[in-house]
């Protein structure tokens, strides 16, 4: 899982994460991209240029992230549903 990246998630998988960092304002994927594990990759300039959650998840599979980044950031902003959802998908 540690050396997988963000784009060798299943569609099901994204489209779910999708509507979860859509839900709840207090950890949605603006607040994703501010968490301290996440602002060295969207600095201020850049984030205000990703419109949405799937626009973000589509850009860290360009940067080729790895998945294990993506979960660090969602359990430093608390998002336990989103967590759940990438650890059934993989």
């Amino acid at each position: 899982m540690s050396l997988s990246r963000v784009n060798s998630l299943s569609q099901e998988t994204i489209e779910e994460l999708c509507s979860t960092l859509e839900k709840v304002p207090t950890l949605n994927f603006e607040v994703l991209m501010k968490s301290r594990s996440f602002r060295l990759i969207y600095k201020e300039d850049v984030a205000a240029l990703i419109p949405d959650s799937n626009v973000l998840l589509k850009d860290m599979a360009l940067r080729d992230v790895k998945v294990q980044h993506l979960l660090n950031g969602l359990e430093e902003i608390g998002h336990k549903k989103a967590v759940s959802i990438i650890m059934k998908g993989s």
